[in-house]
């Protein structure tokens, strides 16, 4: 799979997650994000996955697509 795929597929997944939860705030885990993505028969890149799921996270966020932290004031 190449970065492009894998980054489908994980925004995909993160944006069911989001929807799901909506309006509340989402606790991202990033290992969920990318559990099927990881290879059956190769581990070698499965170190690799959780970081760029946390990229890819983050790529979405600098974006504009989405916001990563509460707004001031959320909780008080």
């Amino acid at each position: 799979m190449n970065n492009i795929e894998a980054f489908n597929l994980i925004t995909g997944k993160l944006f069911a997650q989001l929807y799901q939860g909506f309006p509340s705030y989402v606790e991202i885990d990033y290992h969920s994000l990318c559990l099927d993505l990881m290879p059956k028969d190769d581990y070698s890149k499965a170190w690799d996955m959780p970081e760029f799921a946390e990229a890819t996270v983050r790529w979405l966020s600098e974006a504009g697509y989405i916001w990563l932290n509460p707004p001031p004031n959320y909780w008080g």
